[in-house]
C-alpha cells in the first residue's frame, strides 16, 4: 500500500461578519483582526448598519472588504472616532515595514470624527504608504462606496480629508459618492490644511464613475498660511478623474498668505480631468493683508489637462486689504493648461482689494504657465475688480495668461464673457482688462498662436479716473502672434479703447500681432473701434496678407487684404463642428477670397480650402480659394428634381436636375435599364440629363410597348465634396 500525503500552503478565505456588534466574536473588528493577510472579510445584508463605539478599527495587513452595498451596509463612527485607520505596524503609532493594500467596497461610511494636532485626518479613512520613501506599497482600492459626514477638525499642517487621507500611498476610486464631508482647521499657526472630501500627501489619485459633492467642505480660518480645496486637497500627487463629477464644494479660507480651490486645490503634480464635470463649486478668501488667491472650480500649482469635460458655473471671491491677489473664476493654474472639446463657461471672479494692491484676475481661466486650447469653448465667464487707493488691477472676462504662449485652434471665446474693472482714487491707478483675454505674455517666442478660432460677442468696462488700457476681445501686453483663419467681431469696451484687441506694447518690446486669413470686425469702443495702441506704441500689428477689417485700424495693407468693409458675419450660432462659429453668406466679400496658410480644415473641421469653381479667387499670389477668417463656406451637396418630361414616340425621357449655387459638380444618371448618362452642372440653375434605356431595355419596350424603369441620380460636388444620390 502507498500512502500519498499532499500539503499546501493556506489559501485566502472568505471571513464572514456575524453581527453589528462594535466588539467581541463575530463583530467586523474582530473579523478584521483575526483574519490572515490576503483574506476577504464579507459583511452579509443581514448583519445591518454597524456603529463603533470603541474607536477606530486598524488594518495591518492586506485585506478585501465587501459590504451587501452603500444602500445596505453602513460603518458610523458615533460622531467620535475614525472608522478605519491602514497602517502597520500599528495606529496611530509611526509606520514602519511594509505598508498593506487594503480594497474596500459596497458600504457607506458615515459619521467619522477626528479632531487632531498632528499631521493625519479622514474621518472616515486613514491609508499609510511608502511612495515618500521610495516605496510602492500602501493602496486603497474603493468601489461602489458613500461618505457622508465625515469630519476632521485639525490644528495642525498638512492634515485634512474629511472622508479619506491618503498620506504617500496609492487611492483608487470607483463608482462612489461622497457628500456633506468636511474638514476644518481650528486656526492654529502655520495651519495648511484642506480637502472637505479627499485629502492626498503625495501619492497619486484615480477616480473613475464617482461623484465628489455636493456640499463637502473645506474651512480654514485665522492662519498664517492656509489653503483649501472643497472637494479635494493634493500635495504633489496625480490626480486623475475619468467620468466623474466634482460640483458643489466650498473652500473658505480667511488671513493672511491664503489659497483656495473650491473643488479640487493641489500644490504640484498634475490634474488630468477627462470625460467629467467640475461644476458649481465655490471659493471665499477673506481679510488677506498680504497676499491671496483664489480659483472657483481648480487650483493647481502643477499642470492641467483638460478633456472631453465642462468647467462650469463655479465662482471665487477674495477680499483682501492689500497685498497681491489673483483669481479665476474657473481655474487658477501655474505649470501648464491643455483643453480639448471641452466648456469653460459661466465660471466667476469676484475680486475686491482695498487700498495699495495688485489685483489680476480671469473670469474663466488664470494662466500663469503655457495655455492651449483646442476645439472647446469659453463662454459666459465673468471677472469682477473693484479697488481702492494706489492699486494696479488688470484681467480677461475668459482667460488671464501671465508669461507664457496660449493656443487656440478649433475654439471660441464668447459669447458674454466681461471684465469690469473699478478704481477708487490714489496718485498710482493702472487699469488693463480684455473682454475675453487679457495676454500678459512677453518676449519673441511669447504670445498668441490662434488659428481656426472665435473671439466675439464680448465686453469690457472700465470706471475709474487712473490710465486705462483696454480691448474688448484682447488686451496685448507685448507678446508676438500670429493669427491664421480667426475671426474677431463684435466685442466691445467701454471707458476703454480698442474694441477688438489693444496693444499695450509694441515694435519697443516684442509685438506684432500678425493676421492672416483674419477677420476683425464690427467691435467698438470709444476709440479705435478694431484696434487701438497705447500712447507712443508703433508697430503693435502688421499683416501677413488676405485679412477684412469693418475699419481700418489693425495695421493692413498688405496683399489680399480689404479694409473699410463688411464681412457680413452672422452672429455666434451652432453651424456644426464642436463650438458656436460665425458663419458668413455667399454674398461675403471674404467669400473664396483667402488663403489657407496651410491649415486644412476651418473652425468646424470642415474642409479648407474649399475652392468653388464658380466663383473668382483673390487676385493676390497666394489665394488658393479659402473662405477669410474662421468658417469655410462648403458645397450645400444638395439637389432637387424638376420636370420629368416623357417622349413615348422615342421611348425615352428628359429630367430636370436643380442644382443650387454656388455648387458646381458632376450629375451622373444610371440605373439597371437605362444608359448612364454624365454631364456637368456649371452652377445655379436647372441642368436638364436624358433617360434612355439600353438595348435590353428597349427590346422590351418593343415587345411590351411599357417599360417602369428606376434610375439613380448622384451629384458629386466638384473640389472634393461628398458625392450625394
Amino acid at each position: 500500500m502507498l500512502a500519498l500525503v499532499l500539503c499546501g500552503s493556506a489559501s485566502a478565505a472568505n471571513r464572514p461578519v456575524m453581527n453589528n456588534a462594535d466588539m467581541g466574536s463575530g463583530s467586523l473588528r474582530d473579523t478584521i483582526a483575526t483574519a490572515n493577510p490576503g483574506d476577504t472579510v464579507v459583511i452579509p445584508a443581514s448583519v445591518g448598519p454597524i456603529t463603533l463605539t470603541s474607536g477606530q478599527i486598524v488594518i495591518d495587513k492586506n485585506l478585501t472588504i465587501r459590504g451587501a452595498g452603500a444602500s445596505t451596509t453602513s460603518v458610523s463612527g458615533n460622531n467620535a472616532s475614525r472608522i478605519f485607520c491602514i497602517q502597520a505596524p500599528a495606529c496611530p503609532a509611526a509606520a514602519s515595514g511594509t505598508q498593506p493594500s487594503v480594497s474596500i467596497s459596497g458600504m457607506t461610511i458615515t459619521a467619522g470624527k477626528v479632531t487632531t494636532g498632528v499631521s493625519s485626518g479622514g474621518a472616515g479613512i486613514f491609508i499609510q504608504g511608502s511612495l515618500s520613501s521610495g516605496g510602492a506599497d500602501g493602496t486603497l482600492n474603493l468601489d461602489r462606496m458613500t461618505f457622508t459626514n465625515d469630519n476632521v477638525t485639525t490644528t495642525s499642517s498638512s492634515s485634512g480629508g474629511g472622508a479619506v487621507f491618503s498620506l504617500a500611498g496609492r487611492l483608487n476610486i470607483s463608482n462612489s459618492t461622497f457628500t456633506n464631508n468636511s474638514s476644518t482647521s481650528s486656526g492654529g499657526p502655520n495651519c495648511c490644511t484642506g480637502g472637505g472630501a479627499i485629502f492626498d500627501e503625495g501619492g497619486p489619485i484615480k477616480v473613475v464613475n464617482t461623484t465628489i459633492g455636493p456640499n463637502n467642505t473645506a474651512t480654514v480660518p485665522n492662519s498664517g498660511c492656509c489653503a483649501g480645496g472643497g472637494g479635494v486637497y493634493d500635495e504633489g500627487g496625480k490626480i486623475t478623474l475619468d467620468k466623474s463629477h466634482v460640483d458643489g464644494n466650498t473652500a473658505t479660507v480667511t488671513n493672511s498668505c491664503c489659497n483656495g480651490g473650491g473643488g479640487v486645490y493641489s500644490i504640484g503634480g498634475t490634474i488630468a480631468l477627462a470625460n467629467s464635470t467640475v461644476n458649481e463649486n465655490k471659493t471665499t478668501v477673506t481679510d488677506t493683508s498680504n497676499s491671496g488667491n483664489g480659483a472657483g472650480g481648480l487650483f493647481n500649482f502643477g499642470s492641467i489637462i483638460v478633456a472631453n469635460s465642462h468647467v462650469d458655473g463655479n465662482s471665487t471671491t477674495v477680499n483682501d486689504t492689500g497685498g497681491v491677489i489673483d483669481g479665476g473664476g474657473g481655474m487658477l493654474v501655474y505649470g501648464g493648461l491643455t483643453v480639448s472639446r471641452s466648456s469653460i463657461s459661466s465660471n466667476s471672479a469676484n475680486l475686491t482689494e482695498t487700498n495699495n494692491s495688485v489685483i489680476n484676475g480671469g473670469g474663466g481661466v488664470y494662466t500663469l504657465s503655457p495655455a492651449a486650447f483646442f476645439d472647446s469653448t469659453l463662454a459666459n465667464n465673468s471677472l469682477t475688480i473693484s479697488a481702492g487707493m494706489n492699486t494696479i488691477e488688470s484681467g480677461g472676462g475668459a482667460l488671464y495668461n501671465l508669461g507664457g504662449t496660449w493656443t487656440l485652434s478649433g475654439t471660441t471665446i464668447g459669447p458674454n464673457n466681461s471684465a469690469s474693472l473699478t478704481l477708487g482714487g490714489g496718485a498710482s491707478q493702472v487699469q488693463n482688462g480684455g473682454g475675453a483675454v487679457y495676454d500678459l505674455s512677453s518676449g519673441p517666442n511669447t504670445g498668441p498662436r490662434l488659428s481656426r478660432s472665435t473671439i466675439a460677442q464680448n465686453s469690457l468696462t472700465m470706471i475709474g479716473a487712473g490710465p486705462s488700457d483696454g480691448g474688448g476681445g484682447i488686451i496685448s501686453n507685448g507678446g508676438k502672434g500670429r493669427l491664421a483663419g480667426v475671426t474677431i467681431a463684435n466685442n466691445s469696451a467701454s471707458g476703454a479703447p480698442g474694441g477688438g484687441i489693444f496693444a499695450a506694447q509694441g515694435t519697443g518690446s516684442s509685438g506684432p500681432y500678425t493676421f492672416q486669413d483674419t477677420i476683425i470686425a464690427n467691435n467698438s469702443a470709444a476709440s479705435g473701434q478694431n484696434c487701438a495702441a497705447a500712447s507712443g506704441v508703433t508697430g503693435a500689428f502688421a499683416s501677413g496678407g488676405f485679412n477684412i477689417e469693418s475699419t481700418n485700424q489693425c495695421g493692413l495693407g498688405a496683399a489680399g487684404d480689404h479694409v473699410n468693409t463688411n464681412p457680413q458675419l452672422r452672429l455666434l450660432a451652432n453651424n456644426g463642428g464642436p463650438t458656436q462659429t460665425m458663419a458668413i453668406p455667399t454674398s461675403s466679400p471674404a467669400f473664396d477670397k483667402g488663403s489657407s496658410f496651410g491649415l486644412l480644415s476651418d473652425q468646424r473641421g470642415a474642409k479648407r480650402p474649399f475652392n468653388f469653381p464658380t466663383i473668382l479667387n483673390a487676385a493676390a499670389p497666394g489665394a488658393d480659394g479659402s473662405d477669410i477668417g474662421a468658417f469655410e463656406i462648403q458645397p450645400r451637396n444638395v439637389f432637387s428634381f424638376g420636370q420629368l418630361k416623357r417622349n413615348k414616340h422615342k421611348g425615352t425621357a428628359v429630367l430636370t436636375v436643380n442644382v443650387p449655387g454656388p455648387d458646381s459638380g458632376v450629375v451622373v444618371l444610371s440605373g439597371d435599364k437605362v444608359k448612364t448618362k454624365t454631364k456637368h452642372a456649371g452652377g445655379a440653375g436647372p441642368l436638364k440629363i436624358s433617360i434612355v434605356p439600353n438595348a435590353t431595355a428597349e427590346a422590351k419596350l418593343l415587345t411590351d410597348h411599357k417599360l417602369k424603369l428606376t434610375v439613380h441620380v448622384t451629384y458629386t460636388p466638384d473640389g472634393g465634396g461628398v458625392p450625394r444620390t
